[in-house]
């Protein structure tokens, strides 16, 4: 009988655990000597009392940091790893199908800290780092590039159309972006695409346009039509025309609202155009109408006085009537039944044409058969 920890039919074999040292396939789990009882020279890549543990990189797969602790090493270098790890020593995480060290993990934005978990770079976000950042947004919020772009890369909009600015938060009124001291014809504020609010005195579109008195500059009817609007309830008038809004023609000097405009006698109706009241002619109205002439006929007032305002004339000495159709002869108009004594016609001023038979400067004095009644002869 063999001691015990020997066997064989000369007592010449070791064993190990239950097994024969010749049993090689099963003594020392396959992977070692059984040098003496229960006593294994185990394979390089082995360990264990009965060689049962294998060695994956180092580490024995019965450390709890064997397979970098994330998986099971069932053979020398050879570990099976738990879901999200890989690697051949399960050394890396696995992030949405790629290993940690894969130049495309995360996108090529970030670091795979662990499986299916993303640590994104500076501007980048997602789970697979997968949206830029502009300006504290990710590139999937509505609110992103201020509504009115797409963020393209870190902190870079690509604004649409309508807008512009770093972050697209800005209008475009005509080309012009909202922000700028230009905009709207720096009148007014650009409240939407192409759409002014203008400041109160200017209208348009673009605000380009001052207003007067109700009317766009470029109304044709703007500043009645003599004048340009320079400024809000501002007409530049055009020569022959005065007042706020141009409505004034001037004649000859004299605004046509002025109570001396065309003499006093007559409408300014343009510029230097009367139209005179009927007693009145000239080109500014100035020329009064005596009975039907005018004042610079030599006929009017008969020729013996100045036709001064219409129908009135200032008669030469010894002329009298409305018309300075009465000479005066000593005294006596030439109506007077007195005058030349009653015995003739007083012609001229102190000038009378005596009746037959009468004589002397008032035809005072009869004539008696070639004698004068005065006479002493």
């Amino acid at each position: 009988e063999c001691s015990h920890g020997y066997a064989g039919q000369f007592c010449d074999l070791n064993v190990c655990f239950g097994f024969f040292s010749n049993e090689t396939s099963t003594a020392c789990s396959g992977f070692g000597i059984c040098s003496t009882p229960d006593q294994c020279s185990c394979d390089d890549d082995r360990a264990g009392l009965e060689c049962e543990h294998s060695y994956c990189f180092g580490v024995l797969s019965n450390s709890s940091e064997t397979c970098s602790g994330r998986g099971a090493c069932i053979a020398p270098q050879d570990c099976i790893c738990e879901d999200g790890h890989a690697g051949e020593n399960c050394q890396y995480p696995l992030c949405f199908g790629l290993m940690a060290n894969s130049s495309s993990v995360c996108n090529q934005m970030g670091l795979c800290v662990g499986p299916d978990n993303c640590v994104c770079n500076p501007f980048f976000g997602g789970v697979e780092c997968e949206l830029v950042e502009c300006f504290g947004v990710l590139s999937n919020e509505s609110s992103s590039c201020s509504s009115s772009g797409t963020c393209s890369s870190p902190n870079k909009c690509s604004c649409d159309s309508q807008h512009g600015g770093a972050s697209c938060e800005f209008l475009f009124c005509f080309s012009i972006l909202s922000n700028e001291s230009t905009v709207c014809s720096s009148r007014g504020s650009c409240t939407s695409f192409n759409s002014c609010s203008c400041n109160e005195g200017y209208g348009g579109e673009n605000c380009q346009y001052p207003i007067c008195f109700g009317l766009l500059a470029n109304d044709s009817s703007v500043c009645h039509q003599n004048g340009s609007c320079v400024a809000p309830q501002n007409c530049s008038c055009t020569t022959g025309f005065v007042d706020s809004q141009c409505q004034t023609p001037v004649c000859f000097g004299t605004p046509g609202n002025h109570s001396a405009s065309c003499s006093a006698h007559g409408l300014c109706n343009s510029p230097d155009v009367c139209l005179c009241d009927p007693s009145f002619v000239g080109e500014d109205c100035s020329i009064p109408i005596c009975f039907g002439k005018n004042a610079t006929d030599s006929s009017t007032c008969h020729g013996f006085g100045t036709c001064v305002d219409s129908n009135n004339c200032s008669c030469s000495p010894f002329y009298h009537g409305d018309e300075c159709q009465l000479v005066e002869c000593f005294s006596f108009l030439s109506n007077d039944s007195s005058v030349c004594s009653s015995r003739g016609q007083c012609e001229a001023p102190n000038s009378c044409l005596c009746s037959d038979g009468y004589t002397g400067s008032e035809c005072e004095i009869n004539v008696c058969f070639g004698y004068l009644s005065n006479s002493s002869e």
